[in-house]
């Protein structure tokens, strides 16, 4: 009877099981696609597809980024929550185009601060191609020097511009909020030729408590 009762429990274990591995990995012969998150909030997050984490290898932190990682490109629900907690911050419902590069940039804690944008990834022979994001809510329209050159004007919330070729080598970057002449951040950054980058902004704690603008880049390529 025992033994009985044993094989039964094995069996109710083993379905569950295959179900739950069922669920997660996609269907054979559903396309791949590549997709990045960048995080510009103040928040350190992880995000979950059917319960699973997805970015496995580290967190993603305040301007921080997971890189480009093969996810199904079927509409799926994308799942974000604080590191170390089971509740979400939200879910966002995506239908990512197959055999692509994407990038979601996360810039707040509601679903409508996150946007999508398809990476278009072109290199140049000459030059560094350079792009800016828009990642920051609530700082109104924002422009970037590359060496007191003003490459990037006058970019919209949500909005991710054209690529600019840029002369490779160790550039002064700026960004500047509204028509002021004073920077609200200034970092140098280094581009090697034939490389794409995207520039993104965050606004990271400061030593007396109070956000500070910073210039984050991820190099797509």
């Amino acid at each position: 009877m025992n033994l009985k009762k044993i094989f039964i429990l094995f069996l109710i274990v083993s379905i569950a099981f295959g179900c739950k591995k069922a669920y997660d990995i996609p269907p054979a012969g559903v396309p791949m696609t590549f997709f990045n998150v960048i995080n510009s909030t103040q928040n350190t997050f992880n995000y979950y597809l059917n319960g699973t984490r997805q970015n496995t290898a580290s967190s993603i932190y305040p301007s921080g980024y997971t890189g480009y990682l093969s996810v199904a490109s079927r509409t799926q629900t994308y799942q974000f929550r604080p590191n170390g907690s089971v509740n979400a911050l939200f879910d966002k419902q995506l239908a990512l185009t197959d055999s692509t590069y994407q990038t979601l940039y996360v810039t707040g804690n509601t679903a409508d601060k996150a946007y999508l944008f398809s990476d278009t990834l072109i290199t140049s022979t000459t030059g560094s191609n350079v792009r800016f994001a828009h990642t920051l809510d609530g700082a109104g329209a924002l422009s970037v020097s590359v060496n007191d050159t003003l490459v990037f004007v006058n970019r919209s919330y949500k909005t991710v511009s054209a690529f600019q070729t840029l002369a490779s080598g160790t550039k002064t970057l700026k960004v500047y909020a509204g028509n002021s002449t004073m920077p609200s951040a200034t970092q140098k950054i280094t581009f090697s030729i034939g490389n794409v980058y995207t520039l993104y902004v965050s606004a990271l704690p400061n030593g007396a408590g109070q956000p500070a603008l910073t210039i984050g880049y991820f190099v797509n390529k």
